[in-house]
């Protein structure tokens, strides 16, 4: 049996608090996963789609805050989600994004 990642386990445990009901909970993942960089990269991109308003939000705010460029593609898509504030954390993220140019 493999040997348990515990950098992947803490980001798993954190992309799964995306999804409670206590928003303060929800923004303090997000601020989290933000600052742990490339190791949360790819699970908050695999987000920006997911059915959840809330889990989109905070994942596209989380890879704003990241500034890793790597992300603009699909940040800068959900500036057209149905949902308003998805579209305004894009418009924010793309915006963070850009000035890393």
């Amino acid at each position: 049996m493999p040997k348990s990642n515990p950098d992947q386990d803490r980001v798993d445990n954190l992309i799964s608090l995306l999804r409670v009901s206590d928003i303060d909970t929800r923004w303090r993942a997000a601020r989290t996963l933000a600052g742990l960089g490339d190791i949360a990269f790819s699970p908050l991109l695999s987000r920006v789609y997911d059915d959840d308003d809330n889990v989109r939000l905070l994942s596209i705010w989380a890879l704003g805050r990241m500034g890793d460029l790597r992300a603009a593609d699909a940040v800068s898509r959900c500036i057209d989600d149905d949902n308003h504030f998805v579209k305004l954390a894009s418009e924010g993220a793309v915006s963070r994004l850009s000035q890393k140019d």
